[in-house]
Order: C-alpha cells, then structure tokens, then sequence
C-alpha cells in the first residue's frame, strides 16, 4: 500500500512495488518528491526512510536486501530512531513500531509515536516522539524530538536516542568518517577482549577494516 504525502485511509489488503524492494503487507509508506527529482521513502514501521534518491538519481541509504519488511521486527537498513534504549528491538521498540502521520506536505512528512501497550510492557514512561523527515533540494533533513507528557510536576526519565543510518557507499575502502575525533577516548567493541579503550590521533577515519567503536565525547558534526 502506497501513502501518499497527506493522512489517507489505507487499505492493507493491497501490495506494490516500489524499486528494488517489494513492500510487505500491512507495510505502508509515505514517498516525498522534491520539484528536481529527488525523492524518498520513508516507512511508517519504525519510521524507517528506506531511499533517498539525489537530483542526480543517486541513492543514499543502504537496505538489507533480506530485510524483514512483513512487520515482524525493525527494518534492517535505511536511517532509522533508537528509543528509549540503543540496543535489540525490546529496548528499542521505536524502531520497530507503528508511527501515524502527524502532518505531511509533498517534500515533508512529520510521523508521531505514543506509548502503546506493546511499548509500556518494556518502558512505562509517559512519551511522546516526532520523527521529521524534510526533503530539500540538496539534502535530506532528519529531526527526532522526545517529549515528556507527564505535564508540569511529572517525573523526568533517563532515555537514549540515535539514528542510525546505513549508508550506501561503492566501496568500503574508499570510504571515511570526518568529525572531531582528535583527542577523544573511544570505546572499540572489535578489540580482544571487547570493550577496550584508546584515544584517537585522527579526525579522519578511513574505514578499511571492520569498526565498531563508540566515541562519547563527539559534540560536533559528523560527516560521512
């Protein structure tokens, strides 16, 4: 089923296919399309932006081409939120979850998660997150807030909160990550044993190995 950049009734008997991915029902999705042709996908299962696709008819973001898009857990790949924890689908119901359509225009949608019952059997805080996705001529604009509802003398809550984008590169040894790395303690989750820590000399990291590393200290940027 194709949602179209407005709040529409869906009917989840039906299927299409779009690119290289064929949509898994009840899957349902918004596609965004800019006046120079770019355009992208943005499922409402965990809101999950599966393309971007450039002016020039470049994709950005990567999918499994096994990814699981029945419903049945997260979709692996594209750019997807973490929420409340970054960690497996349980901690991380966000993105896993049915978003609704809070608002959307023909280059723009705002989608919208609320606690369920499904969510409150793993995390019982009173939240509410807005994904944004905007798309503009240049780039794909991504904004992710979470709100407390619990409204004024309610509790605070401690959360944790990434998108994670799966970038389509043509080859892993040409790629490199830009960002204020020098002088930073990281934590490498390859070493042996896992978990050792180090300080970085670089602010560039050429990626022509595996890395699976957490650097806290990163304030700034970081550009792929």
């Amino acid at each position: 089923t194709v949602l179209t950049p407005r709040p529409v009734a869906l009917d989840p008997r039906s299927c299409t296919k779009a690119g290289t991915l064929e949509t898994g029902c009840p899957l349902n999705y918004v596609v965004l399309r800019h006046p120079n042709g770019s355009r992208a996908k943005v499922y409402l299962h965990g809101a999950t932006v599966a393309s971007y696709i450039d002016a020039e008819g470049y994709d950005w973001l990567q999918v499994r081409p096994d990814a699981n898009l029945d419903g049945a857990g997260a979709i692996e790949g594209g750019l997807a939120p973490f929420f409340p924890q970054y960690g497996p689908d349980a901690l991380a119901f966000a993105r896993a979850a049915e978003w609704s359509v809070q608002s959307a225009t023909r280059s723009a949608v705002t989608l919208e998660l609320r606690p369920s019952e499904a969510s409150r059997a793993h995390w019982d805080k009173p939240f509410r997150c807005v994904c944004a996705v905007d798309l503009r001529a240049a780039s794909l604009d991504v904004r992710f807030v979470v709100e407390n509802t619990a409204g004024a003398g309610g509790e605070g809550f401690d959360f944790q909160a990434a998108l994670r984008s799966h970038v389509r590169v043509s080859g892993v040894d040409r790629a490199s990550i830009r960002g204020d790395f020098q002088d930073k303690r990281y934590v490498d989750h390859l070493s042996r044993p896992p978990g050792a820590q180090a300080t970085e000399r670089r602010t560039e990291l050429y990626i022509g190995k595996p890395y699976d590393r957490v650097y806290p200290g990163v304030r700034n940027p970081v550009v792929k």
